[in-house]
């Protein structure tokens, strides 16, 4: 058991919840009913920020529907060139010039797909390079009450962030979604306490690659499993926010979790 020391907490600022909607909706109409429905609430929140990934194919034509202050329009993946002969790759130069400013990187479903670190920690690069703001994705497969799995985790963030700068880890967020937990009912999400452990381990592994302001600063989401039933307790956990899936695809349950992480 990891004891709490001088990386438990960030600095945290406004709170965030990130939706991933992955590959849905079906068709632009039911993107747009959804997103009229998260800007309707979001306008209501002050603590909250909301990053909404669609679909590539959805981002433009939602970012004419005018954004709320507090909504930001993101990638689910990007390709690790600018530009080039990449056939159905999508660059970092096409995401910013239809209006995301944020992109996931390293997304386990990815990493299924035969994802490597060293492609992952190249699109964190380019993606700071251009300014967007990088939410990085790790998370384990299964977890020990040995706690091996850390292990596993650190070597991630580490191989992850190979080619990454310090001067570029401001607008990295790292995003940790145990895979054991992703696409379960909430009684299977991580526990306050696993999560608070989890939370000041990845600090630490910031701190051995950096140094104790990166480790300070570094602001860390969780995802697997999130709901208004588990949100107020993980988000006593330390975490900066969430980063939803399938809820998020339902404006009424994304709501309920914006609002508890506003009061919590």
């Amino acid at each position: 058991m990891l004891k709490k020391g001088k990386f438990s907490s960030g600095k945290m600022g406004k709170k965030i919840i990130v939706g991933n909607w992955k590959m849905n909706p079906s068709d632009i109409g039911k993107a747009k009913e959804i997103f009229v429905a998260v800007k309707k609430f979001a306008v209501k929140l002050n603590k909250i920020e909301i990053t909404v990934c669609p679909p590539f194919t959805f981002i433009n034509s939602l970012k004419k529907m005018d954004l709320a202050g507090n909504v930001r329009l993101g990638g689910q993946n990007v390709f690790s060139e600018k530009y080039g002969a990449y056939t159905g790759e999508v660059s970092i130069l096409e995401l910013q010039s239809v209006g995301a400013d944020t992109v996931i990187v390293g997304h386990s479903e990815r990493r299924a797909m035969g994802e490597t670190e060293e492609q992952i920690s190249k699109k964190v690069f380019v993606g700071r390079e251009e300014g967007f703001r990088v939410i990085l994705c790790v998370g384990e497969k299964t977890r020990d009450d040995e706690g091996s799995h850390f292990g596993f985790l650190e070597e991630q963030i580490k191989n992850s962030l190979a080619k990454v700068p310090k001067r570029f880890l401001k607008d990295v967020i790292v995003a940790y979604e145990p895979i054991w937990a992703i696409g379960k009912s909430s009684k299977f999400a991580i526990d306050k306490s696993g999560l608070e452990e989890t939370v000041l381990f990845i600090r630490k592994v910031i701190n051995g690659i950096y140094d104790s302001e990166s480790a300070h600063g570094i602001k860390v989401l969780y995802g697997g499993s999130v709901s208004d039933k588990n949100a107020a307790e993980l988000m006593s956990s330390g975490i900066a926010g969430f980063l939803v899936g399938h809820e998020s695809l339902m404006p009424s349950h994304f709501k309920e979790i914006a609002k508890i992480m506003e009061t919590a």
